[in-house]
């Protein structure tokens, strides 16, 4: 089955379903739960870029996921077909990496320590992280304000 999500230019997010032979195409807009979760970003000196997060509740979706950016300052990820993480308030270093990348490395962390993965990074050792998953997601710029309702997005920074 292949499927593909999609930012409308009405700002709801739909996910295609593709699973005849035939080439039928269902469209299904999918409710979703906005997440916020401890994150930083990893740059390797050669124009890539990971995102390393602390996993939220569920597993991720490689085929689905999907790294947005508005343009501005605030991202999310579409983490799988149900679970959408926002990630408001991108660093300037960042933002400036975003327009060349095709995909972002993202990398789910057990028992996330930012410190100590900082260390880790600038010593080049990685080994011995509990990783829970790694996977890519597609990057897209939309040059809009984020799908993400302002309510959600009020309710998650209060909580968070």
């Amino acid at each position: 089955m292949a499927s593909g999500i999609r930012i409308n230019r009405d700002g709801t997010i739909t996910r295609d379903l593709q699973p005849f032979k035939d080439g039928t195409i269902i469209r299904d807009i999918q409710p979703y739960k906005y997440v916020m979760t401890r994150c930083h970003y990893i740059d390797n000196g050669a124009g890539e870029l990971m995102l390393v997060m602390e996993p939220p509740e569920g597993d991720a979706d490689e085929d689905l996921a999907k790294f947005i950016y508005d343009g501005t300052s605030n991202a999310m990820l579409i983490r799988n077909g149900g679970q959408i993480v926002y990630l408001p308030n991108q660093v300037e270093a960042v933002k400036k990496m975003f327009p060349s990348l095709k995909i972002m490395l993202v990398a789910e962390i057990e028992n996330y320590d930012i410190d100590d993965l900082l260390k880790r990074s600038k010593e080049k050792n990685l080994k011995g992280i509990d990783y829970y998953d790694v996977y890519e997601a597609d990057m897209e710029i939309i040059n809009r304000a984020l799908p993400i309702p302002k309510n959600e997005c009020d309710r998650l920074l209060r909580e968070y």
